[in-house]
């Protein structure tokens, strides 16, 4: 009867029922579950490790990408000085034109 039941679970339903199980039957059920939650354990650890490499791994990128996003900020407030500063030259030159012919 031991091959039919697996977990602890099983095993004391099955005594709930009359069927008896010798400490040995019980006492296997009871080795299976801790192998099963070792199992779980050792999964989850795994899993957590891959979420904290994955988290580093986005930090990272986070970091790289503040430190291109400063860079264009920089970059387009030189652009726009330069545009300011090439309108300014324009309007001055229009002038000049305008006092040559008048």
């Amino acid at each position: 009867m031991s091959d039919h039941y697996h977990y602890v679970g099983d095993v004391q339903g099955a005594a709930s029922e009359g069927h008896s199980h010798t400490p040995r039957e019980i006492g296997a059920a009871e080795e299976h579950d801790l192998d099963m939650l070792r199992r779980d354990v050792t999964s989850l650890e795994s899993q957590v490790s891959e979420a904290r490499r994955q988290n580093a791994e986005l930090l990272r990128l986070h970091q790289e990408l503040a430190r291109q996003h400063a860079e264009l900020v920089d970059l387009v407030q030189e652009l726009t000085g330069g545009v300011r500063s090439i309108g300014q030259s324009v309007s001055d030159l229009s002038a000049t034109v305008q006092g040559v012919f008048t």
